[in-house]
Order: structure tokens, then C-alpha cells, then sequence
């Protein structure tokens, strides 16, 4: 079988039997396109899911990495990368590992390559539980802003952008840029990705294709919250800044963030945070 698309997973603290965006992106796949999987598992600790580095799932051929540190995505993603090529693989899928895909989505990718052969970038449309459209994003200043549902087609990557779960890049495009920022580790790795990578490729074709995606931030969790806003203010300091306006826009994000997640829990250990990880944290 000709090798076309090889996902990359990512995960933390889960087993692949309890993986969504694997287990949804297989019941999908009515033809048996996806022939090999590559697993990148962050789980600290003991391996849970393959006693060795290949294994077979649900009759696909099983890569499996597990890295007990934690690396974070980007890692993930460019090890995944790397793979793909070494393997013959023209495009990678991203993924998560708690986005939801449709029966025949990865039908839908394959249409997608067909008619747009030129294209670098494929994409679908992310949509939270609560119903909010939270991909592709309005573009500017760093940061992505709701707008709503796209109609399906070819839109420029200078005033817009995916975010990771479900994207479908051309490998050889996607190394070429150099990845993925790998301190970047989390939050802010698919806007520091396409900034990259739109030097090489303008143009991203969005497939009529939605997929359900679970946010982080809609976790009501107080422990939780306070971990990913430290997560979110470390990686935010290791963004590539290009001015002194870029100083000020990471800034200002960072601590807008923080005041809404202060107004919303009522805990002041969110400014606390802001001061540790921002403020006096190491690049």
C-alpha cells in the first residue's frame, strides 16, 4: 500500500485504548489507508501501553516512544516528522489525543490532497464541546481570535491560522522550516509553527471536514487551571520575538490571561504565577 499519511499522537497520563483522536481516526478510516501510527507517549512514569518500540493496534503497525520526562508536543511532532520521512511518508497528521473524528474523515483528507495537489497545509474545522468554532483562528499580534465558521477553501496563512489537532502538512515543507520550536513546548506551538512555515508555503486548504476538540482551558479544575497558566506563561517567555513591540504583545497577553483566570476562580495564586514564570522565568 502506497504510503500517504502517517498520524503522530501524543500522550499524557492515558492509554491508546482510551485515546479519542486514534480510536475516532481508525473507525473513520472505511478504506484502511492508515497502514503505520506513530505514539509518542509523555506519561511520567512506568511505560503502560507496549512492553517495545513497535507493536501492532487495531491492525495498524505500531512506532511507539515513550518519554517518562514530559518533552511536551513539539518534540513529539518533530520526532514524528523525521520519522515520516525516513519511512517514505508524504504528509503527517497531528494530533491529540482527545480530539473526536467523524466516520469517513480520513476520506475527506484524501479528497482534500487530490484536488489540491499544491497545497502544503490541509486543515479542518475544530469546534469545542460547548459548540465554540475555536479553528482556523483570525490571525494577529501572536495570537488567534474567534470568528466563527470558515466555508471550505484555500485561505492565506498571514490572516489565518489552525492550531494543532487534525492539521496535515507536506513533510518535506514542514522540515524545511525547521519544525516545530521545541522549548515552545505547549501552548503558543502551533502559532510559533506557522510562523515558521508560512516562509516557505503562503497557503492553507480548509477541508469540509469538523472535528470536536476538547480545550484545556474549559477545564473548571482550580489545580488544573493553575498548572496550564504556568505551562501557558513558560512558554509564552521562550516565543520567538522579532521586536520590542513583541516583548510588549507577550506581555500583555500573558497578563490579560491571568486576570481573567483571577476574576473567574477569584484566586490571587494566578498574578503569583504570572510574577514567577513570566516576569523572573528563565528563557
Amino acid at each position: 500500500m502506497k504510503k500517504i499519511i502517517l498520524p503522530i499522537v501524543v500522550l499524557y497520563k492515558k492509554r491508546l485504548i482510551h485515546a479519542e483522536s486514534i480510536n475516532t481516526l481508525l473507525d473513520s478510516d472505511v478504506a484502511g489507508s492508515i497502514c503505520d501510527i506513530y505514539v509518542y507517549d509523555n506519561t511520567p512514569g512506568e511505560n503502560n501501553n507496549f512492553s517495545s518500540n513497535q507493536k501492532v493496534y487495531r491492525g495498524r503497525n505500531i512506532i511507539y516512544f515513550h518519554n517518562p520526562n514530559n518533552a511536551g508536543v513539539s518534540t513529539a511532532y518533530n520526532t514524528g516528522l523525521k520519522i515520516a520521512k525516513q519511512l517514505g511518508y508524504k504528509f503527517v497528521l497531528i494530533l491529540d489525543q482527545d480530539t473526536h473524528f467523524p466516520f469517513g474523515a480520513v476520506e475527506s483528507y484524501l479528497s482534500a490532497i487530490n484536488n489540491y495537489p499544491e497545497i502544503k497545509i490541509y486543515v479542518p474545522s475544530l469546534v469545542t464541546k460547548n459548540g465554540e468554532h475555536c479553528s482556523p483562528l483570525k490571525y494577529a499580534f501572536h495570537r488567534g481570535f474567534v470568528i466563527g465558521k470558515l466555508e471550505s477553501n484555500i485561505y492565506s496563512l498571514d490572516k489565518y491560522s489552525p492550531i494543532n489537532s487534525g492539521m496535515l502538512l507536506d513533510v518535506e515543507t514542514a522540515l524545511r522550516s525547521g519544525g516545530y520550536k521545541e522549548d515552545v513546548y505547549l501552548d503558543f506551538s502551533d502559532f510559533q509553527f506557522i510562523e515558521r512555515i508560512k516562509k516557505y508555503t503562503s497557503h492553507f486548504y480548509l477541508i469540509p471536514l469538523s472535528l470536536q476538540q476538547d480545550l484545556s482551558n474549559e477545564d473548571e479544575n482550580y489545580e488544573n487551571l493553575v498548572v496550564r497558566y504556568e505551562i501557558y506563561c513558560q512558554c509564552a517567555k521562550r516565543c520567538h520575538r522579532e521586536s520590542i513591540l513583541d516583548d510588549a504583545i507577550y506581555f500583555a497577553m500573558v497578563l490579560i490571561r491571568g486576570l481573567k483566570l483571577l476574576m473567574r476562580t477569584k484566586k490571587i495564586i494566578f498574578l503569583k504565577v504570572f510574577l514567577k514564570s513570566y516576569i523572573r522565568g528563565k528563557k
